[in-house]
């Protein structure tokens, strides 16, 4: 019985050994086939652990790569058409400010050059809308469904996603007041036949419109002063109708004063940036209420200008994209991938009325040239020849400004090629990072192995004398 025991013990110190040289033998071949450290997470956690995150890194890394890609194939299209834009409009302004400068250009030069500044307006509109990816309008801002620019029917009006890029430039009916009362009380003190204290109290008088209560004192309204205001057949303008009117005290409508119903005045007296919505008047609707509303909307257009051309659109190549705790992005974390082509080109208008759009400065130069003389080159008038000098600084600035804008936007591309070297340096540092978490070095497991099959064989001959002698004892 004891013998017996003994014989027991053997066997299941046997099979375990037998057993263990198997898992190692077998994990052994498996490295070597394999070439990996471990196949499953139960083999190595740690080591599996840091893999899968490596592994993360690796996939984002590809994410950012193709993001960085597209990004650089939109830029290289805009890049192309801003390249091509910039060359020809600055060609011909070179030539614009040759002729204008000359004083005896030959014959149909000025003229001529008129007719070709038109006609690049419009081929460089059609460039950049030409600009695109996919099905993706280049310069459209965060709208690329759409074409960025189109011109109204008889070509005269420029709009940038059907905004007029000339929007801005409409003062209010209050600023666009005539100086008829200002003019008048002056020339009246001038002339001395009104002491500046009569002056300033007859066009208080006229300002509160006609008001019986607001006459000089001593005086009546028979007494107000007669030439003061242009005759009425000669005031064309409906807004100076309305003031004559109001003036007079034909009507009550104070033209300086925002309408009932209208959106109230910010606290600078301007329309305010967060209004979208246009203002509708009715067909019926007095001459001030349209002019009000006619610079309402003026000044919504351009706040639309304005808001479009700080449009973005941020995209993470890789630069540790991050929000702040308000929810908006940390600058420097992302790309802004927006190219909102009005910021190409420009909008509004200055202080002279002149477009700040250089398509629009352009071809407001070229109208001046196509009214000079086809044989003598000469200026329709001596107000043309002013304006032209007057435009040829502004094109200068705009073609300036435009090249600037040219200019970063290749120095954009230029970092696009930058971070995609970056990024793909990147990728090759994370692969072998994961090669050397997860691959093997072959020599040492093929020596780990040889000595693992080394020690089951001999288990495997330990076992066979052992189980020999056991069976024979058994057998007696």
């Amino acid at each position: 019985m004891g013998f017996r025991i003994t014989t027991n013990m053997q066997m299941r110190t046997y099979r375990y050994n037998l057993m263990n040289s198997t898992n190692y033998v077998d994990d052994s071949r498996n490295k070597v086939l394999t070439q990996r450290n471990f196949n499953s997470f139960a083999e190595a956690p740690a080591e599996a652990i840091k893999a899968w995150r490596m592994r993360r890194s690796l996939y984002q890394n590809a994410d950012y790569s193709q993001n960085n890609s597209n990004v650089y194939k939109r830029f290289q299209s805009g890049w192309t058409a801003m390249g091509a834009a910039v060359g020809d409009l600055q060609d011909k302004t070179s030539r614009y400010s040759y002729l204008v400068a000359k004083n005896d250009p030959e014959g149909d030069a000025r003229y001529t050059l008129g007719q070709v500044m038109d006609t690049t307006c419009e081929s460089v509109i059609q460039t950049l809308n030409g600009a695109k990816y996919g099905d993706q309008f280049v310069f459209s801002g965060l709208d690329g469904i759409h074409a960025p620019f189109s011109w109204s029917d008889d070509m005269s009006t420029l709009y940038y996603r059907g905004i007029d890029v000339n929007s801005g430039g409409m003062t209010s009916p209050a600023e666009n007041a005539p100086t008829w009362l200002e003019d008048a009380a002056e020339k009246a003190v001038e002339d001395g036949t009104m002491s500046q204290t009569e002056a300033d109290e007859w066009k208080a008088y006229f300002e509160s419109g006609s008001d019986a209560a607001k006459l000089p004192a001593g005086k009546t309204a028979a007494d107000a002063p007669a030439d003061w205001f242009p005759p009425k057949d000669e005031i064309t303008s409906d807004l100076d109708k309305a003031y004559y009117a109001f003036y007079t005290g034909a009507s009550k409508e104070d033209p300086s004063k925002v309408p009932a119903g209208f959106p109230a005045l910010d606290k600078d007296g301007k329309v305010p940036a967060d209004l979208t919505e246009p203002v509708q008047v009715a067909d019926t609707a007095s001459d001030v209420e349209k002019a009000w509303a006619a610079y309402y909307n003026d000044q919504i257009n351009y706040n639309k200008l304005v808001k479009m051309s700080k449009e973005e659109l941020n995209i993470d190549l890789g630069m540790g994209l991050e929000e702040e705790s308000r929810g908006n992005i940390i600058n420097g974390d992302a790309f802004n991938a927006a190219l909102p082509g009005i910021n190409m080109l420009g909008f509004g208008v200055d202080e002279d009325g002149d477009p700040l759009n250089i398509i629009m400065l352009t071809k407001k130069a070229a109208e001046i040239m196509k009214r000079c003389d086809p044989e003598s080159g000469e200026y329709a008038s001596k107000e043309d020849e002013e304006a032209s000098n007057r435009l040829l600084d502004k094109l200068k600035a705009a073609q300036e400004e435009m090249t600037a804008q040219y200019v970063e936007l290749d120095a954009k591309s230029k970092f696009l090629q930058t971070n995609q070297k970056r990024l793909d340096a990147q990728g090759l540092d994370i692969q072998e990072q994961i090669l050397d978490v997860e691959q093997i070095d072959l020599a040492d497991a093929i020596s780990q192995f040889s000595w693992d099959m080394y020690c089951y064989n001999a288990a495997l001959k330990v076992g066979n004398q052992l189980l020999g002698q056991t069976l024979i004892d058994y057998m007696n």
